[in-house]
């Protein structure tokens, strides 16, 4: 065996039992679902539309993702939870509408890996535990404090007649509002959960988990559930980026890299000086063309809208409104409260 390739055959070295029962209690699994914008139709009760969702295409039986099916409940077992992006993972799934977006799940982990069955499923059961460990889904409930972050995040939506799904999500970091470094940089961990509640809000704006575009195969076309992201550059200055800055910045490109497989269609670096070139000739003697040909380093920023349209802000060459009109973002107040105002702070349970 390739020790840079892994095992080819798919098969799943953790011990095959079958799937224990979530953790968690079927109102927490319901509550993480509809703050997705994703009901829980697993529950008794509710009525299932076989036809609400197109077939999958018939797979042979040594398919990657058909293996990957396979060994599910031994992924689950392992990783101990099974909830991600809103949805809870099951083995032998029935309700054709859950089959389908399970499918479309385990398929983002099968690009990230090349097909590579053992990899993909080990990225799964990492994934999960952080989710679990790390609260990712509660985040989008979460308050954060306005004098770190107010003005540094956005999400925004846009009408695309041209794709699958119809809508293209951008997320975009605004980091010239940073008006102390340290303040919204230092703190990793407060920093890192501020930017995965921006992440899980595109997620619900992307509305993966009610899509009806099969992801092709690894290396058979493009994945229709991914998210732009926009890093503005206006008025910072290179030269005093400090370590915080750094970590911080390291921390979040090593979590969305190892949890968020797939999520990102292209990344734009705008107003970003031109004496910082040197950036992208570094960039890309580093990382893989198939990241680097997602980048693109922009000097001016009324340019982005020749690359996305123009229904961005006007601010970037578009027509659309101003991000802080649009007040998509994760919420912000005086203080941080990781509970929702009507909860008792520190007795309000997580959802998970």
């Amino acid at each position: 065996m390739d020790p840079d390739k892994g095992d080819q055959s798919g098969a799943i070295h953790v011990e095959r039992r079958e799937v224990a029962e979530a953790s968690s209690s079927k109102s927490d699994a319901s509550n993480v679902e509809h703050a997705y914008g994703q009901p829980d139709t697993h529950g008794a009760g509710l009525k299932k539309d076989p036809d609400a969702y197109p077939e999958w295409p018939d797979l042979p039986k040594d398919h990657p993702l058909v293996k990957f099916e396979a060994a599910l409940p031994a992924v689950l077992q392992s990783a101990g939870d099974n909830e991600i992006w809103g949805f809870r993972l099951r083995h032998m799934e029935t309700d054709p509408k859950r089959r389908f977006q399970s499918r479309n799940i385990l398929q983002k982990f099968l690009r990230a890996n090349a097909n590579n069955v053992d990899r993909a499923a080990l990225q799964l059961i990492q994934t999960l535990k952080w989710r679990s460990e790390f609260e990712a889904s509660h985040t989008i409930l979460e308050t954060f404090n306005k004098n770190r972050f107010g003005g540094v995040g956005y999400i925004t939506t846009i009408d695309d007649p041209n794709k699958d799904e119809n809508k293209v999500v951008i997320t975009w970091n605004i980091y010239g509002s940073v008006k102390d470094n340290q303040n919204t940089f230092g703190d990793v961990d407060g920093f890192l959960r501020w930017r995965v509640a921006l992440m899980e809000m595109a997620m619900k704006e992307l509305n993966f988990n009610a899509g009806r575009a099969v992801i092709p195969d690894y290396g058979c076309g493009p994945d229709p559930y991914q998210i732009i992201q926009v890093h503005d550059y206006l008025s910072v200055n290179f030269f005093s980026m400090d370590s915080s800055v750094r970590a911080s910045s390291k921390r979040v490109i090593e979590v969305f890299r190892d949890h968020y497989p797939e999520m990102l269609a292209r990344k734009f670096f705008v107003n970003v000086p031109v004496v910082m070139g040197w950036v992208y000739g570094t960039m890309k003697l580093l990382l893989p063309a198939a990241t680097t040909n997602k980048f693109t380093f922009m000097s001016y920023g009324n340019q982005l809208a020749k690359e996305i349209g123009e229904a961005i802000p006007e601010v970037y060459g578009g027509k659309g409104a101003a991000l802080d009109k649009i007040n998509l973002a994760p919420k912000l107040s005086d203080k941080y409260s990781k509970y929702p105002e009507h909860e008792e702070e520190g007795k309000g349970k997580a959802v998970s």
